[in-house]
């Protein structure tokens, strides 16, 4: 899903929160659900749909390579530790997983 550009008038309410976003990020509540707002640190030139922290590995995506890190690491965790963890997931993806500032 590709960003949709929202052009914002320089004296209005959201202006006031986008200008409070620009030193850190700040958790918004509309009909209860939440928002994060944040600056895009994304060069204009790049799609900044792309979440953060999701880059091309260095020379290129290797699917042999890919499948080569996936043996190694096939049971390394308990079966019992993959359930807390996707419970975790789930958790988080409910409730919102970054924190709050309470300033």
């Amino acid at each position: 899903m590709v960003a949709r550009r929202v052009d914002v008038e320089p004296d209005s309410e959201i202006a006031e929160l986008l200008q409070q976003a620009k030193e850190q990020p700040i958790i918004v509540e509309f009909e209860g659900q939440r928002f994060w707002l944040g600056r895009d640190t994304t060069d204009s030139g790049e799609d900044s749909s792309r979440p953060s922290g999701i880059h091309e590995p260095e020379g290129g995506y290797d699917p042999e390579r890919f499948a080569e890190i996936l043996r190694e690491v096939a049971g390394s965790i308990s079966a019992e530790d993959g359930e807390k963890m996707k419970a975790y997931i789930y958790a988080a993806r409910k409730t919102g997983s970054r924190p709050v500032d309470d300033e």
